[in-house]
């Protein structure tokens, strides 16, 4: 399967989305994400970071490393991300 190499100022939702329609995202992964990103609790600026931060663990560790939060979570995490 051909790697996703983009331009350096494509988004990371889209290197995303191109890792997941190669497959290379699994598809409960990709579910939970999307839920993540469609969550009320999250800013737009948090979205991102959750993106980049998906697409960096991607680069660095490979889609087997994923393990993404449930949205119940969020709340939690941004919280103490927010206070930080």
């Amino acid at each position: 399967m051909a790697s996703a190499k983009l331009a350096s100022n494509s988004s990371s939702l889209t290197m995303l989305f191109n890792l997941y329609m190669q497959g290379q995202i699994s598809e409960p992964v990709w579910k939970r994400m999307m839920r993540l990103m469609d969550s009320k609790k999250a800013t737009k600026n948090e979205r991102m970071a959750l993106a980049r931060y998906v697409r960096d663990v991607m680069e660095e560790t490979g889609a087997a490393s994923l393990n993404m939060p449930r949205v119940n979570e969020l709340g939690d995490m941004l919280t103490h991300v927010r206070h930080s």
